[in-house]
């Protein structure tokens, strides 16, 4: 978390120079990063983003990471990989709002030595906001509903998300 909010904050100083206006997309692609809630009730993840827009239509990809050392407790360590579609409905001055269609799956161990592993796919619905600080520079924010289903019989999980129980917040930095 804590290198996160120090790569967020050392982009938000180089794209700091001048609001942008909100804009057309189509062709536009970005990479960044995003800080996810914790999936399958285990470990949040930091993860790597991509995204390309066709039109107002984006596909994001994204691999993550994550680790949940609870004192005294079991350590779970996580991947995880996902697909989001989005399609930005409303646009203002410098705001791209969307709703998407989000799948992630997830292994996460834990447990002395991984004793215990869970494997999950997560479907998910969330609203998303972008705000462009320059051209180039975005940051942005999701919250939705969804479901994590993972090989533990017992645990079938319901409730807002997106990629997690509380959504997701990121930045990316569009090269063209």
């Amino acid at each position: 978390m804590r290198i996160l909010s120090v790569i967020t904050g050392a982009a938000l100083v180089l794209g700091l120079s001048a609001t942008a206006q909100a804009k057309d997309m189509d062709g536009k692609w970005g990479f960044g990063g995003s800080f996810q809630s914790a999936n399958l009730n285990q470990a949040p993840a930091t993860t790597i983003d991509g995204i390309y827009w066709m039109g107002d239509l984006g596909l994001e990809g994204r691999l993550g990471f994550g680790l949940n050392a609870p004192d005294g407790g079991d350590t779970a360590v996580g991947f995880t990989g996902g697909l989001s579609l989005i399609y930005n409905f409303a646009k203002f001055d410098t705001v791209n709002v969307g709703i998407g269609l989000d799948v992630d799956g997830q292994l996460y161990s834990s447990g002395a030595e991984g004793a215990d592993a869970d494997i999950g796919i997560s479907f998910g619905i969330p609203l998303r906001g972008e705000y462009f600080f320059s051209d180039n520079f975005a940051a942005n924010a999701s919250v939705g509903l969804g479901v994590d289903i993972v090989t533990d019989p017992s645990v079938i999980a319901f409730g807002t998300r997106s990629a997690g129980a509380f959504g997701s917040f990121g930045f990316i930095w569009y090269m063209n």
